[in-house]
């Protein structure tokens, strides 16, 4: 029997990109507050709609590894003095793109700040943002997982988020509340922002320094690992990114079937540190292929 454990369509793998981690974005306000409170993008006044967006500079990713990383979560946290409230938005988009762009330097025009690998990486859909008191600075408390999972390399350019609101609160009202985002606003920073009052924007109404303090999740290229029990062959894999799913064949001629691996995955739910498959030694015949495949995902550069 013989057991292969590829990664994804091209296989890729860097010195040192063995490690899951995240980053602050501005590097210094990781363990400080910010200055200012925010409340764009996630605060808005119920009667309107908005598209945001906030760049953030490309040498706050230095803890990336080499060649650069997935990201697949993104936090950000109440403000120390307005942490009471809470709503859902029920209907956000999040992108998120490479762009040449820096920090107090986004055009007015949203479509001159987007790069060409743009990726809708949450949504539309609904998402939760409050907090009920935090000590200062807050944790990292309103956090949501990218659907699509965003692999960016910072030698590559600077970040982009980009958000667009609509029909924005489905519960509560966070303004009336006393409710606001961490936010830092400094001329020469390593973030900045635009935005406008209608989701459907092509030109920004607000254009300035400000920006919400963001942590960002990444993780590396997965890979499989594979492992005998005493009846079984136990495939393991990391549970992000998400949409990486597994995939199976008995041969790697050119006319190979690639088969989605169908039967029991624990644990059954997204983002869990580990997925794991567990074959019965019986069932798989004198070879068999595993493989990680994910069709929405842009590949590495």
């Amino acid at each position: 029997m013989r057991l292969s454990s590829l990664r994804f369509a091209v296989s890729l793998a860097w010195p040192g990109a063995l490690l899951a981690g995240s980053v602050v974005v501005p590097n210094d306000a990781a363990n400080a507050p910010g200055n200012v409170f925010a409340l764009p993008p996630f605060v808005i006044p119920d009667e309107v709609t908005e598209r945001y967006q906030q760049v953030y500079a490309a040498g706050q990713f230095a803890a990336m590894p080499p060649g650069g990383a997935y990201i697949t979560w993104a936090f950000f946290r109440p403000h120390c003095t307005y942490n009471i409230g809470s709503c859902t938005l029920s209907n956000i988009q999040i992108n998120l793109s490479t762009t040449i762009r820096a920090p107090d330097d986004l055009s007015a025009t949203f479509a001159a700040n987007v790069g060409v690998d743009d990726t809708v990486v949450f949504g539309p859909g609904s998402w939760g943002v409050g907090a009920s008191g935090a000590p200062c600075p807050a944790g990292f408390e309103d956090g949501l997982l990218c659907e699509v999972p965003f692999y960016y390399d910072p030698a590559r350019g600077n970040l982009l988020m980009d958000v667009r609101v609509r029909h924005p609160h489905a519960l509560g009202h966070p303004v009336d509340n006393e409710f606001a985002h961490d936010g830092m606003n400094q001329m020469g920073d390593s973030i900045s922002r635009v935005y406008a009052w209608d989701a459907d924007a092509t030109v920004a109404t607000q254009v300035d320094s400000s920006g919400i303090i963001t942590e960002f999740g990444y993780n590396p290229v997965p890979s499989l690992t594979v492992f005998r029990t005493n009846s079984a062959v136990a495939i393991r894999w990391p549970g992000l990114p998400l949409g990486f799913v597994l995939e199976w064949t008995d041969g790697l001629d050119p006319n190979a079937r690639w088969q989605r691996y169908t039967n029991e995955i624990y644990p059954g739910y997204p983002g869990a540190i580990y997925q794991t498959a567990t074959v019965p030694v019986a069932s798989l015949g004198s070879r068999r292929f595993f493989r990680l495949v994910c069709e929405s995902c842009r590949l590495p550069p």
